[in-house]
């Protein structure tokens, strides 16, 4: 009971480990809710950033709860010390929010890891996270040229305009290319829808990923800013993965283009 009542951060992390702890042992579900909530605000309040994150995490798969919502006010906590690790939290969170296309809540979070570094100059931290906050930006003002497209694939989800539009999107301007191609697969663009289908399908002959890759390079060079690197820097990790088997001109171009 007096742990409660503990005004010092290291008491406070260490009492949120302790209730961490007896949330997995507690087979009650009320009872484990209020242990997590616990462990949240505690280890929030005594700056362990990773029991706080845990908890968070372990509340948002048990339960049905928003586990973005339970981190920005762990970050909004934890936000009030000088803490690099926070930092880290906050880029993680907002990459979170970026695969969601939460972009106002992910300008959220990094406002809380400049919050936890505004004591501390020169940080690798406040580069990253100054960068994000301007790539959010970038990314949001296309998203909301794709927004509408999103709505439509909510009741269909096969419409071709729409996961053409979605699938270069999360490909090209995101970099999620797992969720990107499975959009362009069922996309009416056919080369591409083709190109997408054959990356999806798969290959251990090197050569064949070799022709894949050669057909995102050929893509991406009808592409200019973010949206060619990011192709590029796709086209490239498959020419890699191909290189060790290759011979010959296609050895001679992997190598070049990479």
């Amino acid at each position: 009971e007096d742990e409660f009542k503990a005004t010092d951060r290291a008491t406070k992390a260490k009492l949120a480990e302790k209730l961490l702890d007896l949330a997995r042992q507690d087979d009650d579900d009320v009872a484990r809710f209020a242990l997590l909530r616990e462990a949240v605000r505690f280890a929030s309040e005594g700056g362990d950033v990773t029991t706080a994150m845990r908890a968070a995490d372990m509340m948002a798969q048990t339960y049905a709860i928003n586990g973005t919502a339970v981190k920005v006010y762990s970050l909004s906590l934890l936000s009030k010390g000088t803490l690099p690790t926070v930092a880290d939290a906050a880029l993680g969170l907002a990459g979170e929010q970026i695969a969601e296309n939460d972009y106002d809540g992910a300008k959220k979070s990094l406002q809380y890891g400049f919050a936890a570094l505004r004591r501390i100059s020169g940080s690798d931290r406040l580069v990253q996270l100054r960068n994000l906050s301007e790539h959010i930006d970038g990314i949001a003002d296309q998203f909301k040229e794709v927004a509408r497209h999103s709505e439509t694939l909510k009741t269909n989800p096969n419409d071709p305009a729409a996961n053409l539009e979605v699938g270069r999107f999360e490909s090209f301007v995101k970099g999620n290319w797992e969720k990107g191609l499975q959009h362009l697969s069922r996309s009416g663009d056919g080369p591409l829808r083709q190109l997408a289908e054959q990356t999806l399908n798969g290959t251990d002959d090197a050569q064949e990923k070799f022709s894949i890759a050669n057909g995102w390079w050929k893509q991406a060079n009808s592409l200019d800013g973010i949206k060619k690197d990011r192709v590029l820097a796709y086209a490239g990790s498959l020419y890699r993965e191909a290189l060790p088997e290759l011979t010959g001109l296609s050895k001679a171009t992997a190598e070049k283009r990479l």
